[in-house]
């Protein structure tokens, strides 16, 4: 029994919604009794790719446990474009991958199909002014953001699963353009963000304070994707203090959501920003010996016979007289909501699924108790 390592992203088209995990039951969980022990948070999210178009893509959930990922180019995309960016004899034609460097260089990925003998170029992952180095390995900065310019004519999704961090996402920005992850698979607004309390974030009105820039999907009445700007006023005579929308009115827009990706126009010198996790998301707490051994959970995507993507999550029993409750986050409640409650033979491998069509993203955790035992 050991953790996973299969590609974590798959490539869809748009199907119907369908439900997560069948019905889900009504009873809330309010609190977990102290002597539970809880397993690290997973989850997944996906990214709907516009077709002839720049979207934005970040990964919120981590390779690791600890919050950690080292997703390479091959292990987003797969090593011979399992993915399925569009490819032709020349770049210009197929799906490129932007990522911006460090050094303020964006990198141009595409994956080449063709041998081109005369040209000394073979197949696999190439950048635009790279000649034939092969650039597979390269991994995607920590916490930022890429793009995809997709030369297809239909819309399609990329699905990540993994682990979810609980602690405090931390950025250092610079002045100019920052792109980077929301770093958790759930809904967050601005205020709940926290991000205007950051010492790397400065305030001020249109013209001088940080611009947040948040993307919006198209519809199907034909309105283009496209980017809302915000920024945080200190309050004066004409407005109260607050986030605002960038050519909108001055009412309050605290509580616009921050999707997958966000993008920190930094006017000053910048610094650290740090976005907390949603508002009443729990920190790790320290166990104590006296608690049921802590679920190990391992998360991978599959495909079913017709193609559509499911997230798992499997673990393994440790006890015969521990009980596992399945337990996921509600994003408008702020708190989790129970799917189900097992007890198995120690040894039994037991799971969860989800059907991720429709969804956008899913948190959850298993949380572990000992059974009760009644008094003779």
């Amino acid at each position: 029994f050991s953790q996973i390592r299969e590609c974590t992203c798959v490539t869809i088209h748009m199907k119907l919604l369908v439900t997560l995990l069948g019905v889900f039951t009504s009873a809330f969980l309010s609190c977990v009794e102290a002597q539970n022990a809880t397993s690290d948070y997973f989850g997944f999210h996906y990214e709907l790719i516009e077709p002839n178009s720049f979207t934005p893509v970040a990964i919120n959930v981590a390779e690791n446990a600890d919050g950690t990922s080292d997703r390479s180019i091959s292990d987003i995309f797969g090593e011979k474009n399992e993915i399925n960016l569009k490819v032709s004899a020349t770049p210009n034609q197929s799906d490129v991958i932007w990522v911006k460097e460090e050094s303020g260089i964006w990198l141009q990925i595409y994956y080449n199909a063709t041998n081109i003998e005369a040209f000394g170029i073979t197949e696999g992952w190439r950048y635009i002014g790279g000649g034939n180095h092969d650039i597979g390995d390269y991994v995607i900065p920590q916490n930022k953001a890429f793009f995809i310019q997709s030369k297809k004519d239909f819309e399609w999704y990329m699905a990540f699963s993994g682990y979810v961090r609980q602690e405090p996402m931390t950025y250092w920005v610079q002045h100019g353009f920052n792109f980077l992850n929301r770093g958790y698979p759930a809904r967050i607004s601005l205020n709940d963000s926290k991000i205007h309390l950051s010492k790397g974030f400065k305030k001020g009105d249109a013209m001088t304070g940080d611009i947040v820039w948040l993307y919006r999907d198209g519809d199907s009445e034909g309105v283009d994707p496209y980017y809302e700007q915000y920024y945080y006023s200190e309050g004066n005579i004409f407005m109260t203090e607050g986030w605002k929308k960038l050519g909108s009115d001055v009412s309050d827009a605290g509580e616009e959501f921050i999707p997958n990706t966000l993008i920190i126009q930094t006017r000053g010198a910048g610094g650290k920003v740090v976005l907390h996790p949603p508002q009443g998301f729990p920190y790790p707490k320290k166990t104590t010996p006296s608690i049921p051994p802590k679920p190990q959970v391992y998360t991978y995507l599959s495909l079913d016979e017709f193609g559509d993507p499911y997230f798992n999550v499997i673990w393994q029993s440790d006890d015969s007289q521990i009980n596992y409750t399945t337990e996921i986050w509600d994003d408008y409640n702020k708190g989790w909501w129970q799917l189900d409650s097992r007890t198995v033979e120690a040894g039994v491998i037991l799971d969860q699924w989800a059907s991720i069509l429709g969804l956008r993203y899913g948190l959850g955790r298993v949380v572990a108790g000992w059974v009760a035992v009644e008094n003779p």
